[in-house]
């Protein structure tokens, strides 16, 4: 689109919860160099975690001043509003003049800002010192879904226009439909042209419902004992051995294929050979990234009480079920059993609304229209 973009983050990966079994294998160990480099194409440069929060949140970063002095940048995008560095950046603004827009991941299903004491005076403090600089720096505030926007409202006491959602999108540079690649994945895995093969993907945790995905797919695998699953990736080994052990209890264990977490363009190849993507739990961005591929995909249809998928499910390709049910996602997965012909409309529709609104270049035109209006 023309213009220079420069990532400045901390020497650390983002702390995810069980890190070194879920994110590891792809990501390697969360402590990075120092240094201005390319990483994905994209120049960063990467400062000393001054100090890090309980739990290993970057708290402040070192030389960040002379680095954006030296940058001389024109708008910050500045990720998460709830940490000290959402101050050190509004205290910088002041002095630098650029435009400053928040966005925040932080919802009342991820992140429990009341969760402890320690939490509690946390965010007593921060509400006292930090929040009247970050409410009076900001140019533009951004949530990634309704729920994220609620919390913002809710404990920054921002007025609901204030607040702009920008969902997140996939990178259909990487993710995008390819019959070729198709085949060979689907040969590779033993899957036939007429099977129809579900897959899930990412942090394999209890809050993604493969508890609740396993033993529907048993329950229409009884009835339909050609059809296949594919779950990639890692996670907590007590979780994946509960859920292998159920997988073998309801006589599905040989219909399921364990992947261990790919990079994003092996992950690209197993989503176009797959015929529907399943996500029963808690939302992923990588749902997205199945769409943009050309395969339909099944989710929840109220995902808690502050966040629903109504931004998803309003595409032919996408199927909702009632979450935590078993028979409600045995349901539609059935009905999803269907011609080959049937299943690539269903997934040309999923990746229309990814084209639509839901890719990179449609998400960054969101961001760039606040600058643009200023």
């Amino acid at each position: 689109m023309g213009h220079s973009v420069t990532v400045v983050t901390s020497n650390y990966y983002f702390p995810f919860p069980n890190y070194n079994q879920t994110v590891k294998p792809i990501l390697g160990q969360r402590k990075r160099p120092l240094g201005k480099r390319r990483e994905r194409g994209i120049s960063t440069i990467r400062l000393k975690s001054a100090f890090q929060l309980p739990g290993g949140f970057t708290a402040w970063l070192s030389d960040l001043q002379p680095t954006l002095m030296k940058l001389e940048p024109d708008v910050v995008f500045a990720n998460g509003v709830f940490q000290p560095l959402a101050l050190q950046i509004a205290l910088l603004k002041k002095k630098l003049g650029f435009q400053l827009i928040y966005d925040s991941h932080a919802s009342s299903f991820n992140t429990d800002l009341q969760a402890s004491f320690l939490k509690k005076t946390y965010m007593k403090i921060f509400k006292v010192i930090a929040v009247p600089f970050i409410k009076s720096s900001a140019n533009d505030f951004t949530a990634v879904g309704e729920s994220e926007k609620q919390t913002m409202l809710t404990e920054l006491g921002l007025p609901p226009k204030k607040v702009k959602l920008i969902h997140l999108g996939a990178d259909t540079d990487v993710f995008y439909p390819d019959q070729k690649s198709r085949q060979l994945v689907r040969q590779k895995l033993g899957v036939t042209n007429d099977q129809v093969l579900f897959v899930h993907a990412g942090k394999i945790t209890e809050n993604k419902d493969l508890h609740i995905l396993i033993p529907a797919f048993a329950e229409v695998s009884r009835s339909k004992p050609e059809l296949k699953m594919l779950i990639i990736g890692s996670g907590p080994t007590k979780y994946i051995k509960l859920l292998k052990k159920l997988a073998k209890n309801n006589d599905c264990d040989r219909a399921i294929t364990w992947l261990p977490p790919l990079p994003h363009h092996q992950l690209a190849k197993h989503y176009r050979a797959a015929d529907i993507g399943v996500w029963p739990g808690d939302l992923s961005n990588t749902i997205q990234e199945c769409m943009a591929c050309a395969t339909s995909v099944v989710i929840a249809r109220k995902i808690s009480e502050s966040q629903d998928t109504s931004h998803l499910s309003t595409s032919r390709g996408v199927f909702t079920y009632q979450r935590y049910s078993i028979i409600s996602l045995s349901k539609t997965l059935s009905k999803l059993v269907l011609p080959k012909t049937k299943l690539k409309y269903l997934g040309a529709e999923a990746q229309k609304i990814i084209d639509r609104g839901f890719s990179w270049q449609q998400i960054a035109k969101h961001h760039l229209s606040l600058v643009q209006d200023e």
